[in-house]
């Protein structure tokens, strides 16, 4: 959404690219340009992606072990925006991939990371900005476990996920 000057509001699309300096431009898709930079890690980024039930929510991984949920509002009419920190999430190695969990997205995050799969409670209602996972499942230390990566994560039902 985009707010004009006679206060009315009007849909529109963004597309958020980030990468190895820790920043994510946010880009206008229709007009091709980039309409706003959030400064939002001090190491790359690996993975982004918005909340399905809050346009403006969007979350960012990076290799400096954490998540961080961005509030990256609503742009003015000059298509300028002004991003927030909402919540910070310590992971235990690099999250690769993002998903909120599909039966309640306002409520949890999981995320595919070096070393296993985590997951978080980001509801906005609690104190807390700062949290640590609540639920890991680790990968075996087998030999077949080295190395090991998530590429991909999918909801199979509301019990189970893939990777």
């Amino acid at each position: 959404m985009v707010v004009t000057q006679a206060g009315h509001k009007k849909r529109w699309s963004v597309l958020a690219a980030a990468g190895l300096r820790g920043q994510v431009r946010l880009l206008h898709v229709r007009a091709g340009f980039c309409c706003g930079i959030i400064r939002a890690h001090k190491k790359a980024i690996a993975t982004l992606c918005f909340s399905p039930t809050h346009e403006t929510y969007l979350f960012t991984a990076s290799y400096d072990k954490r998540i961080i949920l961005w509030d990256i509002g609503v742009p003015k009419e000059d298509y300028t925006f002004q991003a927030s920190q909402l919540l910070t999430l310590d992971t235990t190695s690099t999250p690769l991939r993002l998903s909120p969990v599909a039966s309640c997205p306002d409520a949890y995050l999981l995320a595919g990371c070096e070393g296993g799969c985590c997951c978080w409670d980001v509801r906005l209602d609690q104190p807390q900005k700062r949290r640590v996972c609540e639920v890991e499942f680790v990968f075996s230390e087998g030999s077949e476990a080295r190395g090991q990566r998530v590429d991909g994560l999918a909801f199979v039902n509301e019990d189970v996920v893939g990777e």
